[in-house]
């Protein structure tokens, strides 16, 4: 795809993480290349720290090449951009890492300035710590966030 046709897409405020991306890009001369070498970067390595977590590490490899790296991460870079950093978020809740929420959220916030749909990822947050009120009163916020922005 064309630059021009890129730029044509009007992304706007909706997307200004991957506008920045394509701008700094675009100045250094690598172009697309650049593009796609750091959402592929951002895609493989959430799926490697995802993989290290599974018992069968060659096995989730196995499992996501045909479809999820060959379609998906080859095809679609916003798209791929998201995945790899809810694979990277989901990495780090299942270790219950220290200070695991704040890393999730500056991860999903990350997200969300290149695909909208990361706003998903912030319910890990709370599915770990439930039960407690707080937790219900921040869940009904980001709820009517959601309902806001989409």
């Amino acid at each position: 795809m064309r630059w021009e046709k890129l730029q044509e897409l009007r992304l706007g405020i909706y997307n200004p993480g991957f506008l920045i991306i394509i701008w700094i890009s675009q100045h250094i001369g690598l172009d697309v290349l650049g593009l796609n070498l750091l959402c592929a970067s951002v895609f493989m390595f959430g799926l490697h720290k995802l993989c290290k977590t599974q018992p069968y590490p060659w096995l989730a490899y196995v499992v996501a090449f045909p479809y999820l790296i060959t379609v998906v991460a080859m095809g679609y870079v916003r798209q791929s951009f998201v995945i790899g950093i809810a694979f990277w978020c989901f990495s780090i809740w299942q270790k219950s890492e220290k200070y695991h929420e704040i890393k999730i959220i500056i991860l999903a916030l990350i997200g969300i300035t290149f695909h909208k749909i990361s706003l998903f990822i912030l319910p890990l947050i709370f599915i770990r710590n439930r039960g407690k009120f707080f937790n219900y009163y921040f869940i009904l916020i980001g709820l009517l966030v959601l309902i806001i922005i989409l």
